[in-house]
């Protein structure tokens, strides 16, 4: 390739912003596809882009335009989302855009759909884990979680494609429950607390009482447990600080990050 169309700029650490010119709007100013990629340096970058360049070179930027849910879904969210999402909420949101939307908007264009539609889709929801619970209604909870995995698709195709300009899913309301009643559950009785700690301290090893009672009086998660180091722990003023955890990746190796994940 002679030329090499478009730029690179850094986002931050490891992920740079594509830009790739495709002619102007009818106002007259420059229009570009962006696209976000991982690259640990400005060389890597520029591969990128060289393949990208060729990528639309071959296949066309108009193509993008036109795109359907399901090529969309298959040849590009997969692997973005793959890249950006931890393994457990990028199989949560497959499995979910899998059951529930891959069907119905299998061949529409991506630009084409509309926040009613989606609504309907979800408001409608049951559930299909098996065929003795088919049919149960879904909790609204449940639902919001479902509208959050298509919101991530439509948000690679904004972001990272500008394919859209609105994210569909922004628009959605889930109505409220009528006559809901908000699941809650009882805290620990006095009684019930004496009785964990003394199990805990007469039957625990060292290691699984440090374990517990962490988890117990922290609230933290599973990752940012297994993540403390010793440096974590203030034993002078009775602190601990979480400030990275442990992930497992797709290949079910484990990977330490910096920062929580909310």
């Amino acid at each position: 390739m002679d030329d090499i169309k478009g730029s690179y700029e850094l986002v931050s650490a490891g992920t740079y912003r594509l830009r790739y010119p495709v002619g102007t709007t009818a106002n007259g100013n420059a229009r570009r596809l962006s696209k976000t990629v991982k690259a640990k340096s400005d060389k890597a970058a520029m591969k990128e882009l060289i393949m990208w360049n060729i990528d639309l070179e071959e296949n066309g930027y108009n193509e993008l335009d036109s795109i359907t849910f399901k090529h969309f879904y298959n040849d590009y969210w997969k692997k973005a989302a793959q890249e950006n999402l931890e393994i457990k909420t990028y199989e949560t949101y497959n499995k979910i855009i899998q059951d529930r939307f891959l069907d119905r908007f299998a061949n529409k264009k991506i630009k084409e759909i509309k926040p009613y539609e989606i609504k309907e889709i979800i408001v409608n929801a049951k559930r299909i884990k098996s065929v003795e619970k088919y049919g149960i209604e879904l909790s609204r909870q449940t639902k919001k979680r479902i509208l959050s995995a298509l919101s991530n698709l439509f948000i690679v195709a904004r972001d990272e494609y500008t394919i859209i300009k609105d994210n569909p899913c922004n628009m959605v309301i889930i109505p409220k429950e009528k006559n809901a009643k908000k699941l809650t559950y009882e805290p620990y009785t006095s009684d019930e607390i004496a009785i964990l700690f003394k199990k805990i301290e007469s039957d625990a090893p060292i290691r699984t009482k440090a374990i517990l009672m962490t988890a117990f009086f922290t609230s933290a998660r599973q990752g940012e447990i297994v993540a403390l180091e010793e440096r974590h722990f203030d034993f002078d003023n009775n602190e601990v600080l979480f400030d990275q955890r442990i992930i497992q990746k797709r290949d079910y190796s484990l990977e330490r990050l910096d920062g929580l994940k909310s």
